[in-house]
């Protein structure tokens, strides 16, 4: 069940060019799950994008509210460039509500192969599930991901998100 707390932390891992655009342009980009090289990430975002026809860009930043850890700077931060990007959660979604964007900013919720597909039924949730391989898999539940899911619906969209 996906829990109701607000979020408290909100981070986002990766290099200093990213970090630099960001403070250059006020922007973030959000990437399309297609060019992801982790595809099983993917599979309910491209069942959201199928099941609405109207969505033409479907993109995603992803993001945590875990504390640090090896694999967040390992995997997306690697190398003499890696940085982590602090941001207050309550003046990012009010970043987010004065954008021209449709986007929602909502935690991942990790579910069991034998789980994910009754919680699939909700179309909604759909960006938002990651399925996990087994119960003992509590290594993907520890990353706490936070995903900001951004929907256009037109085919002239960029993937960037300015305020």
């Amino acid at each position: 069940m996906q829990r109701s707390a607000p979020i408290r932390k909100l981070k986002r891992y990766t290099n200093l060019p990213v970090l630099l655009h960001l403070l250059q342009t006020r922007t973030l980009t959000a990437l399309n799950p297609s060019t992801w090289p982790d595809q099983n990430d993917t599979t309910y975002l491209r069942r959201y994008k199928a099941t609405h026809p109207q969505v033409k860009g479907l993109f995603v930043l992803c993001m945590t509210e875990a504390a640090d850890t090896f694999h967040h700077w390992n995997v997306y931060a690697n190398g003499p460039s890696g940085v982590k990007i602090e941001f207050d959660p309550a003046g990012f979604q009010t970043w987010l509500s004065n954008t021209k964007v449709s986007s929602r900013l909502e935690r991942v919720q990790y579910k069991r192969i034998d789980e994910i597909e009754e919680a699939a039924r909700d179309q909604n949730s759909l960006p938002f599930l990651k399925p996990i391989p087994s119960p003992k898999s509590v290594t993907l539940k520890g990353l706490r991901e936070v995903r900001k899911v951004v929907v256009y619906h037109n085919d002239n969209s960029k993937p960037g998100v300015s305020a």
